[in-house]
């Protein structure tokens, strides 16, 4: 395990096809759900609102070194790690299409092109 998350799974829109992948445990009689069963790459880390260790950030070598944060997913899935998403979960998402990066606040006319575009091949 890389860390706990604290957002419920279900703010998340998985196809149906790939929800019987979902896993439902628990350890220390705290119930989570694992994700990693949806993709072999995604689900090992999230800055979602979460608990992880210091330790981890060290072994990691801080994040600097990640130039996005699915390198940090991938890079912890490697290892076979995988966030917990805690149930019942503490924090929903409230900001769909919302973001404190400007660049995503107010975008260009080319960067709606691209997710006009990429919402038809999604």
């Amino acid at each position: 395990m890389s860390q706990i998350c604290l957002r419920q799974i279900s703010d998340f829109q998985f196809p149906a096809e790939t929800q019987q992948h979902v896993v439902q445990e628990q350890a220390n009689a705290v119930n989570y759900f694992r994700l990693d069963g949806l993709h072999p790459q995604w689900h090992g880390y999230t800055f979602n609102p979460h608990l992880a260790s210091i330790d981890l950030w060290r072994r990691l070598g801080g994040f600097s070194q990640f130039k996005k944060e699915r390198l940090i997913f991938r890079y912890l899935r490697k290892q076979n790690r995988f966030t917990a998403y805690i149930d019942p979960a503490s924090c929903v998402h409230i900001g769909e299409h919302l973001s404190v990066s400007p660049s995503a606040s107010n975008p260009t006319a080319l960067h709606r092109l691209r997710r006009k575009l990429k919402s038809f091949f999604l």
